[in-house]
């Protein structure tokens, strides 16, 4: 799981925590093992998994975090006008063209060619992206850019 999900899910947590909300077994159990391993030295942001490792960067996740707005946008756009969650009724390529400035934006390359309509089809259809096709997304789904 990438650290910016990880982080939203410390927020939640807290927040739950800071309410005096009951703990599950589960969530005892789970700062049992995270407080034993820092206890015996092991590093805290690591044990959270709330630092990038190597070859992971914020801007990586922010990315992802983007593209995955996009993807859901484009699920929502293929939509029928008349569906029970009523969409654009664009096909995919239509869909792709009108997400390629949306993404551009959001990433600040405006002036750039890169992150194209060809490009967001790719991702679009790339099985590591799968996660990403939900018309309903939630804050704390897999690389959501949405806060809790």
């Amino acid at each position: 799981m990438n650290p910016l999900d990880v982080r939203k899910r410390l927020k939640v947590f807290a927040q739950k925590l800071a309410m005096h909300s009951p703990l599950s077994d589960e969530e005892q159990g789970y700062l049992a093992n995270v407080f034993d391993r820092i206890a015996e030295g092991e590093d805290a942001n690591e044990v959270l998994g709330v630092k990038f490792g190597k070859g992971n960067s914020l801007s990586d996740a922010k990315k992802r975090q983007a593209l995955s707005f996009i993807i859901h946008w484009i699920e929502c756009a293929i939509q029928p006008v008349d569906a029970e969650i009523p969409g654009l009724g664009y096909d995919v390529s239509r869909a792709c063209n009108e997400a390629a400035p949306i993404l551009r934006m959001m990433l600040g390359v405006e002036d750039s060619d890169k992150y194209d309509a060809e490009y967001i089809r790719q991702c679009y259809y790339k099985p590591a992206y799968a996660h990403m096709h939900s018309k309903l997304r939630g804050a704390l789904d897999q690389d959501s850019p949405f806060q809790p």
